[in-house]
């Protein structure tokens, strides 16, 4: 008896992240954590799509509420940090939300997966300090989110390799 074998499989493909729940909340010399999770065409949330080795891509976006008139508009630096499952710090980064004007350093950054993360059970998750220095004083942050659709729109991803 003789024959083949044929393996047929569907490279994965990018997948937008999105945090469990709302978007958060954050005042002023507080953090917030939250769980990954991802949605596929359908928009249908599931955690088990960011699975394996493969790169995050991480951008944020919130609101300030200000503390006095005059800072209406301001906005100020978070520092967001990507947990592994295990809960160690995979990367982190500061800087400004996604839709502020002017050309500061934006919340913006990359982490490759490697197979030893691969290998930890549990979802991955942000760290969200709004606890910046004093030259940029903190100011309760609304409407923290990893995804836009409105102007400028953006998404936070993870995109899978085949090992």
């Amino acid at each position: 008896m003789s024959g083949s074998i044929t393996f047929d499989y569907e490279k994965p493909g990018t997948v937008n992240l999105d945090m469990v729940g709302n978007s958060i909340s954050i005042d002023r010399n507080d953090t917030k954590t939250r769980e990954l999770s991802a949605h596929g065409t359908l928009g249908i949330a599931n955690h088990t799509l960011i699975a394996g080795t493969g790169e995050f891509r991480i951008r944020a976006k919130w609101d300030s509420i200000p503390a006095a008139p005059w800072e209406v508009g301001s906005n100020f630096r978070l520092t967001v940090r990507l947990l592994k499952p295990d809960g160690t710090e995979a990367d982190t980064e500061t800087g400004r939300s996604q839709h502020y004007s002017g050309s500061a350093k934006k919340v913006d950054f990359w982490y490759t997966v490697t197979p030893q993360d691969a290998l930890m059970t549990g979802p991955w998750k942000l760290k969200i300090f709004n606890t910046v220095g004093a030259s940029d004083a903190p100011r309760d942050a609304v409407n923290f989110d990893i995804e836009n659709p409105a102007f400028p729109s953006f998404n936070s991803t993870f995109k899978a390799q085949c090992q």
